[in-house]
């Protein structure tokens, strides 16, 4: 089995040109938070989350944050 490991580098070769690490992991934590309220209101859930002005960006830094030290913390 292999394991992905990384450098810690944090720039991303897309497409020839280098983008910030951090930008990728927002893009995650965008998707990664849509995907979750969805979740949320189809199980009813979306009530406990209240407030949304806070509960929405805080789930958006989680996801954004363990993102982040999943694929570049170093080791």
């Amino acid at each position: 089995m292999a394991i992905i490991t990384f450098s810690g580098n944090p720039m991303i070769n897309v497409a020839g040109a280098y983008f910030p690490a951090w930008l990728g992991c927002m893009v995650v934590g965008v998707f990664g938070t849509w995907f979750l309220g969805i979740l949320f209101h189809r199980l009813t859930w979306s009530s406990i989350l209240q407030p949304p002005i806070l509960m929405i960006p805080a789930i958006f830094s989680a996801i954004t944050l363990w993102t982040w030290l999943l694929f570049f913390a170093a080791r």
